[in-house]
């Protein structure tokens, strides 16, 4: 899990995205990441680049499956929490609709 979230963050923050959550259950490994909060260019470029590199990357090999979902448009974008606890997030149709796309992939194997 180090190794592959060294590289994916590496390969997401190259293509000018952030990654917002790295986390390991019994689901399996998620990592959620968005494009397009620093700059004016279209997010689903980079965001497919760094997909597409994070696929062919000799150096991650989380020899595991994996399901991919990508969406474009807006999103609620802030901090949510509370005074005692607080987090930077993501939330919206867009995000729900990533979550769909990737739930609907079958498992591949790069």
């Amino acid at each position: 899990v180090r190794n592959f979230g060294a590289a994916a963050m590496q390969i997401i923050t190259r293509n000018d995205g952030e990654v917002l959550q790295l986390i390991q259950d019994d689901k399996g490994l998620h990592l959620v990441a968005v494009f397009g909060l620093q700059t004016q260019t279209t997010p689903a470029i980079p965001a497919v680049q760094s997909v597409i590199q994070m696929l062919s990357d000799p150096d991650i090999n989380f020899n595991m499956s994996c399901r991919i979902g990508v969406a474009t448009g807006n999103a609620f974008c802030g901090v949510v929490g509370s005074e005692k606890r607080k987090a930077f997030d993501v939330l919206g149709d867009t995000v729900n609709l990533a979550c769909r796309l990737m739930q609907l992939c079958e498992q591949t194997r790069s």
